[in-house]
């Protein structure tokens, strides 16, 4: 079957709200599309279902060629400077064939492209269902996203995606994340041999944690970090916590929790980097990271709007760091 693109469907306005969407795929109202060399068809199946019948599934035909992604994609209302959590679940009909899914969001201002905001790591797909998330912030003059649910597979596999949603996440007092799917950016600097991942077998009190892995011929002073954006006022106190465990790294390697200030448009106030950290050593079994800090109400600090938190390693000596129940919460009364 020829590469095809199905015209994007707007959500209905009807019964939908911006804080909150959920599709069951009950009827089919996503566009599909093959990246080139792409070869197959996104089609309704109204017998099989996770918690009901209606799915959908991804065929890659027998012509598909290696190295190609299918995405069935759908656009939807949101409000500027609020977060969401985007998730659907998916697996993989034909097991035997190795298959990765990851959902990815792009913004839209007016109807026109505006720019990608996220993209989740990609996840191997197995016979189980098993949830692609993530979450975003979405900037001012943004109305509209376009959510993205993508495979990655060989010739002949057929994906299975069901119950979709998206919701308002409240950051604004309290945040909690056990990392049972991928919320969190990541930076790295040039030249740097770090990467991140989704860890579903390790994890502090259950399966699920963050993953940075520094790989050989890492330079010894340059690593990565897991960003993430938390709103935040002037004059109020906030505590963070995080649980971290090494492997591999040097004994004396830091594992670093740190933020910096930034105004309403997320641009650096100067203020500095604050924070705490940990050496490898001390935490090659779960140990817990807690940093308090109170927002200055004068100078730099006056205009934070935003903290950009970073959890981070790296060094010369591979390794990795899992990173797991982290929170986030403000001790000030209103």
């Amino acid at each position: 079957m020829k590469k095809c693109f199905i015209p994007l469907m707007l959500a209905a306005s009807f019964g939908i709200t911006a804080a909150e969407v959920k599709d069951g795929f009950d009827k089919m109202t996503w566009g599909q599309w093959y990246s080139k060399g792409g070869k197959g068809s996104c089609r309704f199946n109204a017998r099989e279902g996770l918690t009901a019948p209606g799915s959908v599934d991804m065929v890659f035909a027998s012509t598909h060629k290696k190295g190609a992604n299918a995405m069935i994609m759908k656009k939807l209302p949101v409000e500027p400077g609020k977060t969401y959590r985007v998730k659907c679940m998916v697996r993989n009909k034909t097991p035997d064939l190795k298959s990765f899914a990851n959902i990815g969001v792009q913004a839209f201002r007016k109807g026109k492209f505006h720019s990608t905001l996220i993209g989740s790591s990609r996840l191997p797909v197995e016979k189980d269902w098993i949830m692609v998330a993530c979450e975003f912030s979405v900037p001012n003059g943004i109305d509209q996203v376009q959510i993205l649910a993508a495979g990655y597979a060989d010739a002949g596999t057929i994906l299975q995606f069901d119950d979709f949603a998206m919701t308002e996440v409240d950051m604004t007092a309290e945040y909690k994340d056990t990392f049972d799917y991928d919320a969190w950016g990541f930076w790295k600097s040039a030249g740097t041999k770090v990467t991140k991942n989704l860890d579903r077998k390790e994890g502090n009190k259950a399966p699920g944690a963050a993953l940075i892995i520094v790989e050989e011929g890492n330079p010894k002073n340059k690593g990565g970090s897991l960003t993430k954006h938390f709103p935040v006022k002037p004059g109020k106190e906030y505590t963070f916590v995080v649980f971290v465990k090494s492997q591999g790294l040097s004994p004396e390697t830091a594992i670093g929790m740190s933020i910096q200030g930034q105004d309403a448009k997320k641009r650096f106030l100067g203020s500095g980097v604050q924070g705490t950290k940990i050496k490898a050593e001390d935490c090659r079994e779960w140990k817990r990271m807690v940093f308090t800090y109170q927002i200055p109400d004068t100078g730099k600090w006056k205009n934070a709007c935003f903290l950009l938190m970073t959890l981070g390693t790296g060094g010369s000596t591979p390794g990795c760091v899992w990173f797991d129940d982290f929170e986030f919460f403000c001790n000030s009364e209103e």
